[in-house]
């Protein structure tokens, strides 16, 4: 073993604290089997020594020599260092690249960690939301006892929900209520796809709720400053339609995501086996929805669930207002197991959809379905502040202030692993990310809730470290 005095913690290592104890903890996904193992105990004197980057002792050798095992402590020359969009790494399978998730490894073919746990994950296993089959809401369709309705879509006029309504609608035969939520960075593109979904879609009720623009510029100003990005979707769709799906007795609330979008939770950080006894559809979905409308402390960010918790808690305590009627359903559901509650699902969307391209194809031919003008990334169409979101959660990331990593990025990744879409059309896709440059769009959100440079430099929250960049300050 290299002398303990020629040792230097590997790049994206960092001593927290966690209830008072040290600890080591990883940015950024390694490969398994060693992508689970990111949260190391260490001793105080060694964590004294490496964040004071002094000289390490004999003493320490017996933790010393197992750090360099799991080659966390390693010689100076082996230490990676962060990438450029010159230097970077992208994955030989998929898209994802060591610039925009620093920390990323890869094996000996240069498949990333990412799409290799995509590959060994096992059929059926765990699962974040509850699922159901083409085949059990067919069964259904028009058959739900004291409802008009047998499924609520959460209708946002992009991709994916919009396949998702005419998936359940039209080809499934479900009654179906479209709920969008108006929040003011719709594209123009989603309102328009809204208007021609209503006329193509005669069998289709609809309904629309838009929140007064002070009680969103507060929340989103709020949720900026403690959680380092404004964005507050879907969160606040579930406070104000959940309520009124569970009056109407409906069945189901569809958040029309695909797998893609829940594949790191399920098969990255998700729980290594389903050795505890799975939890019903009806307990799934109170715990969904208690960690977006019950109160509780916010976590210490180290696991990516630990950032999902604290990002719904965020936008609650943002707006509590707003989250009061869901809050008192859930806590009543919860004592009273015979209460009538809709079941949050989605559907094995792998199956469902084929391709990006045929999902495209078939809600452009029966909805007049239109991309956003000049956008040729099709994972996300309905909002403006897309490419805002990329840039706050990679520069939160890059500056390992959370273990969530730039979302978006590791979306297009997955499809492709998942053929969803071709790799060569996703590298494309990827340059339009809000990664590589500023966006337009961050000067123009920052003037709307009040932020200029100097409050980013008088701030001493999340804000300063997701805009120090953007206002020309060290993090």
């Amino acid at each position: 073993m290299t002398s303990a005095h020629h040792l230097v913690l590997q790049y994206r290592w960092k001593v927290v604290y966690v209830e008072g104890k040290p600890h080591l903890l990883y940015y950024g996904v390694r490969n398994p089997p060693l992508h689970r193992e990111v949260l190391l105990p260490l001793s105080k004197s060694l964590a004294r020594v490496l964040e004071s980057k002094g000289m390490m002792e004999n003493s320490d050798v017996h933790e010393i020599k197992d750090l360099v095992i799991r080659k966390v402590l390693v010689p100076p020359e082996e230490k990676r260092s962060a990438k450029t969009p010159q230097t970077m790494q992208t994955c030989t399978n998929c898209v994802v690249n060591d610039y925009v998730v620093p920390g990323l490894e890869f094996d000996d073919h240069g498949v990333c960690a990412l799409c290799q746990c995509y590959e060994k994950a096992e059929p059926g296993g765990y699962s974040a939301f509850p699922k159901v089959t083409e085949e059990e809401l067919r069964s259904m369709a028009g058959k739900t006892s004291g409802s008009r309705f047998d499924a609520m879509v959460l209708y946002t006029g992009g991709k994916d929900s919009s396949f998702m309504l005419w998936l359940l609608a039209r080809k499934l035969g479900l009654r179906v209520l479209a709920a969008f939520w108006d929040m003011p960075y719709c594209t123009g593109a989603a309102y328009t796809n809204i208007d021609r979904a209503r006329q193509t879609m005669p069998e289709v009720e609809f309904v629309r709720w838009a929140l007064p623009w002070n009680t969103l510029r507060k929340g989103m100003l709020a949720k900026w400053r403690s959680h380092g990005w404004p964005c507050m979707c879907p969160s606040p769709a579930f406070a104000l339609f959940y309520p009124m799906a569970a009056r109407l007795r409906i069945p189901h609330v569809f958040l029309g995501i695909e797998d893609v979008q829940a594949a790191v939770l399920d098969h990255v950080v998700g729980p290594a086996s389903n050795a505890a006894a799975p939890l019903t559809p009806r307990e799934q979905t109170l715990r969904f929805l208690g960690i977006r409308a019950l109160p509780g402390s916010q976590k210490q960010p180290l696991r990516w669930p630990d950032e999902m918790t604290n990002y719904h808690a965020a936008v609650r305590d943002a707006m509590p207002e707003v989250f009061h009627e869901l809050a008192d359903l859930v806590q009543l559901a919860g004592k009273d197991t015979s209460m009538h509650i809709p079941l949050v699902a989605r559907l094995a969307t792998n199956e469902s959809y084929g391709t990006w391209k045929n999902s495209q194809e078939i809600i452009q031919r029966e909805m007049g379905w239109m991309p956003p003008e000049g956008q040729n990334n099709l994972l996300h169409t309905s909002c403006r502040l897309e490419p805002v979101k990329d840039y706050l959660q990679f520069q939160r990331f890059k500056a390992m202030r959370t273990v969530f990593m730039p979302q978006s990025m590791v979306e297009l990744g997955a499809a492709v692993a998942f053929g969803l879409t071709p790799r060569s059309e996703a590298l494309i896709a990827s340059q339009e990310l809000g990664y590589w440059q500023t966006p337009q769009e961050l000067a123009g959100l920052a003037r709307d809730l009040g932020i200029d440079a100097r409050a980013v430099e008088d701030s001493s929250d999340e804000l300063r470290h997701s805009m120090a960049e953007w206002a020309g300050l060290s993090s």
